[in-house]
């Protein structure tokens, strides 16, 4: 039964929507079941009009064209969606991913000449997810004979790059109602761009009407989960629509992966984007070979397809594998007491280079605590770092105020990169540490419980509800800007309780139910757990997730908090 009215919701539903400002039926109809048809025009992009024509110019007086990306979901998504329509269109283009070990990120200008030579003069080079603050590699390319559109959506800078056209919705003047699309979504709006422009083209028209880019939207949706942009608005209606794609039609490499994850399609959620399908992906990034998930996504011999999904697969186990070893290596050197006084962890070590940030992550998880990892592996002078911080610490700031101490970094509050010479490692790890004390020290009842998001009453037993379980559906995807519901049962009872991880660090247990016994999950809560008397009523705060296993997803409860 569809949903037409708040009246049809289920309460707890009802409750959490207008938490988010979702209330009234129109409003109702729209977040529910958005169509594209909602879609704003692609020429209110500022530059739009500019670049189609670039484009147009390209296609009809066959100049080669270059499509250069990031090594991340969003740029290899992005620039798999523009290789695979201007391959629909009838034009082969090149495309270049940088090694994220080698390369770095963006514009490269040694590269950028390597491809003038092969190109020759009069090139059109295309920009996904990068460009907007590559002035120096943009005026190089443009001295190169190149054409250069920039899409990007990261934050500009008080100079504007000297691109020919720049597709950013962050830029002064774009009238685009919306500021927060991935670069993938970009790269959409430029296909749909180019598709208007050329409907009335009489060498492309009869082409162009054939093409139906709702196909590359399983890109889209992908691409801007992983990104963790906000979900709403035109995000939201980009990525309904993908997912959608997910269950009837889609691009050969995204229906191989979900195989090799045992995700169906028919039960895709933004959770399994956010979790299976975008660290697969970013592993090949990770590992240099981001070249392996571009060819999975525009592959279109199945054979191909089977044994690039296969080898992706191992990239991801072997990243794994990197990853544990990393952060047991990491463990060993961490001194608890350390941990404790000067509230954050600052290493160095032989780590792989493109792990940096999930070792990192993972010791924020574990401690508490902002977290910088810093390798050597690759000799020399220079260390490479990455930083994660908990929910309330500013790691941009603090790094900001021992800028003096690093060669460059970027990032904000909860992510960070650097760099920095070997010799001022020691200098550097005091210095921060005293930025993290100050910042705990200031913060507000920084020893007592974290303080929970408000979360909706609910008991256990009424949490596997067929109708709470359809409305909660019709919410995905979820992910940034649209969470999936936290509930609270203040009288949980525990029957039974099994742990599993690494020291027991996760557990499974049963809650008593009104006609069944419902199953819950935590992770990273065990030693929680071990320290209450279950044979007494507790609090749990909680949510749903699909749990997939062989092709099949089965509701079940994840605990939030326990206590």
């Amino acid at each position: 039964m569809d949903i037409h009215s708040t009246t049809d919701l289920h309460p707890a539903i009802a409750i959490h929507l207008a938490r988010l400002g979702i209330t009234g039926d129109d409003a109702l109809q729209d977040y529910l079941y958005p169509t594209l048809t909602q879609l704003p025009e692609p020429f209110q992009f500022k530059d739009m009009d500019k670049a189609v024509a670039l484009v147009i110019a390209a296609l009809h007086e066959n100049r080669p064209i270059l499509i250069w990306g990031d090594y991340d979901v969003d740029g290899i998504t992005g620039t798999a969606l523009l290789a695979n329509f201007f391959r629909a269109v009838g034009k082969q283009v090149h495309a270049h991913i940088p090694n994220r070990l080698t390369d770095g990120y963006g514009l490269n200008c040694e590269k950028i000449k390597k491809f003038a030579r092969q190109l020759g003069k009069g090139a059109l080079l295309i920009t996904v997810d990068c460009g907007i603050a590559n002035h120096q590699e943009i005026t190089v390319a443009q001295e190169c004979g190149f054409s250069v559109i920039v899409t990007d959506h990261h934050q500009i800078s008080s100079t504007p790059v000297s691109a020919d056209a720049v597709i950013n919705p962050k830029q002064i003047g774009c009238r685009f109602p919306r500021n927060d699309l991935a670069g993938v979504g970009l790269a959409f709006y430029l296909a749909a761009g180019i598709r208007s422009g050329l409907r009335n083209d009489l060498t492309y028209k009869s082409i162009i009407n054939t093409i139906n880019l709702k196909y590359f939207l399983g890109l889209v949706a992908l691409g801007t989960i992983a990104d963790v942009v906000p979900l709403t608005g035109v995000n939201r209606i980009l990525c309904k629509a993908g997912l959608e794609t997910y269950r009837t039609e889609t691009l050969p490499g995204i229906s191989a992966l979900l195989e090799y994850l045992s995700i169906s399609g028919q039960d895709i959620d933004g959770e399994s984007i956010s979790f299976k399908m975008s660290p697969a992906i970013n592993a090949a990034g990770r590992l240099g070979k981001a070249e392996i998930a571009f060819s999975l996504f525009t592959t279109t011999d199945l054979q191909l397809v089977a044994e690039t999904a296969k080898s992706l697969s191992s990239c991801n186990d072997t990243r794994r594998q990197i990853g544990a070893a990393d952060l047991e290596n990491a463990l060993k050197i961490i001194s608890k007491t350390h941990v404790e006084h000067g509230k954050c962890i600052v290493i160095k070590g032989d780590y792989h280079d493109g792990l940096l940030g999930i070792t990192a992550s993972r010791l924020t998880e574990m401690f508490g605590v902002p977290s910088l990892v810093c390798s050597n592996r690759a000799g020399g002078q220079l260390l490479r770092g990455s930083g994660r911080a908990p929910e309330h610490f500013d790691l941009f700031a603090a790094l900001s105020a021992c800028d003096h101490l690093l060669e460059r970094f970027g990032g904000h509050r909860a992510a960070a990169g650097f760099s920095l010479a070997e010799d001022n490692f020691e200098l550097f790890r005091k210095h921060f540490t005293t930025q993290a004390c100050q910042q705990f020290n200031q913060a507000p009842n920084s020893d007592e419980k974290k303080i929970r998001p408000e979360s909706i009453e609910l008991p256990v037993s009424e949490a596997l509800e067929p109708d709470l379980l359809k409305a909660l559906t019709l919410l995905e995807p979820v992910g940034e800007a649209n969470p999936r519901p936290q509930f609270l049962d203040s009288q949980a009872r525990l029957i039974s309780i099994v742990y599993f991880g690494k020291n027991n660090c996760h557990f499974r247990a049963q809650a008593r139910g009104t006609f069944r016994n419902v199953e819950l999950i935590g992770f990273n809560l065990g030693s929680v757990i071990r320290s209450k008397d279950i044979s007494e009523p507790c609090r749990i705060v909680y949510s749903h997730m699909r749990d997939h296993f062989n092709g099949r997803a089965s509701w079940k409860l994840k605990v939030i908090d326990i206590w």
